[in-house]
This record gives C-alpha cells, structure tokens and sequence, in this order.
C-alpha cells in the first residue's frame, strides 16, 4: 500500500510474552505511531521490508544488528522505545516533531478517505501490552 492509506492494515498480533516479542511490539508500535509502513522503516534503516514485515509477524528471530538499526531509525525520527515498562511490556515517548509528523500523516489520510482516495484502514496504535506518552519540550 502507498501513501498514508495504511497504518493498520497489518494484523495486531497477540500479546507480547517474551522479551523479544515485546521488543518487537515496540518496534512496530512506534512505526504506526509515526505512521510509517513497514517499507518506510525497512528503507530508513537499510535493511529488507520483508524482515520488518517477517519479523512484526512472529515469523523470524530478527538479529540484534537488525533491531539496533531499526530502533536508531525511530529514535531519529523521535520516537523513544522503553522496553519492560511497564513490567511486561514497553512505553513509548514521542517527541514533539514525532507528533507533529504523526498528525501530518493521520489528516493526509482523512483528507484522501473524504476525497475517495482510500484511506479507509488508518488507525491508531492500539496494542495491549505497549502504552504511549507524549514527551513535552
């Protein structure tokens, strides 16, 4: 899919039990949080949508070279991942450009679904075991 016509068109897997599925809610939390695709993230960090994609789906054990990249890419575009907090689970804190960014893309999609243009499955992160506060400058 292209443009911002789909935050959740990825199915929300079940809840997070060992530390590498909750790192990877994480990851994929804070993707939809700024409203990137999986491709989006995969092209920032240099590595291959199918791994993002493989790797939110469960499918994979992603290396930690490969977690590293992604989480530096987010936490460029502003976007804090806090693995285990709260116990079992992550927080997220998003700075005021994640925001910003996060808003800019969620209108150009209501602007595209009132237009025709698709849209129809944006979404905001609801994921059980991964919380979201915004930091404030």
């Amino acid at each position: 899919m292209a443009g911002a016509e789909r935050l959740m068109s990825e199915r929300i897997p079940p809840i997070a039990t060992t530390r590498e599925q909750r790192l990877t809610a994480g990851l994929r939390a804070a993707r939809l949080a700024i409203g990137w695709t999986q491709g989006e993230l995969a092209a920032a960090a240099g590595v291959g949508t199918v791994t993002v994609a493989r790797m939110e789906a469960g499918l994979m054990s992603p290396r930690l070279s490969t977690l590293s990249k992604l989480q530096d890419t987010l936490e460029a575009a502003g976007v804090l991942i806090h693995a285990n907090d709260p116990p079992g689970g992550a927080s997220l804190v998003l700075s005021p450009k994640a925001i910003l960014e996060s808003r800019r893309r969620y209108e150009e999609a209501r602007r595209h679904r009132s237009q025709g243009q698709g849209g129809d499955n944006v979404s905001i992160c609801n994921s059980p075991d991964v919380s979201t506060r915004v930091e404030h400058a």
